[in-house]
């Protein structure tokens, strides 16, 4: 944004340079046209670095399930705030697990109002399923693979300012 400005900035000094130089009679020479464009980018901000994290998941789990061939292992993610939280979280999950994870929530209505929980060992062995899964996509696709890359040196990055901010 503000090299944005700073551009803006620039191009209206040059404008006004050669509207007074026109004014003097004067034809501009080569060198005061000749403008150094200055760029500043500054650091990183961890929210900025959060939300282009976010970008990029989405766009990995958009791409990820055009090219897994498995719809039940495609994945949905939504934003979800945990009971005793106020912080959202993006939380991906299978449209099988999803699914399976609706049809107890519709069963406990049915039944005598016990509650509900996706079993541990049905989400260990649909884990280990869609994990492999992933993989075999990975495996396949260059693109995912520099996503996840892309993933990690963010995270990476979050860290470190978050530890440098900790530090001071």
């Amino acid at each position: 944004m503000f090299s944005h400005v700073l551009n803006v900035a620039v191009l209206t000094l040059l404008s006004l340079s050669i509207a007074f130089a026109d004014e003097a009679g004067d034809t501009p020479d080569q060198s005061a046209t000749d403008v150094e464009e200055i760029t500043v980018v500054g650091e990183e901000s961890v929210p900025r670095l959060r939300s282009k994290l976010r970008r990029l998941d989405q766009e990995f789990f958009r791409l990820y399930n055009e090219l897994n061939t498995n719809d039940e292992l495609d994945m949905i993610c939504k934003r979800e705030t945990r009971i005793g939280s106020q912080m959202p979280r993006t939380v991906c999950r299978s449209r099988l697990h999803r699914e399976r994870q609706s049809e107890q929530a519709q069963d406990l209505l049915d039944e005598d109002g016990s509650y509900f929980a996706v079993s541990r060992s049905w989400r260990a062995r649909h884990y280990k399923k869609v994990r492999d899964n992933v993989m075999r996509v990975l495996g396949e696709s260059a693109e995912l693979t520099q996503m996840m890359e892309s993933r990690a040196a963010l995270r990476r990055r979050i860290e470190t300012l978050k530890q440098e901010k900790a530090d001071r």
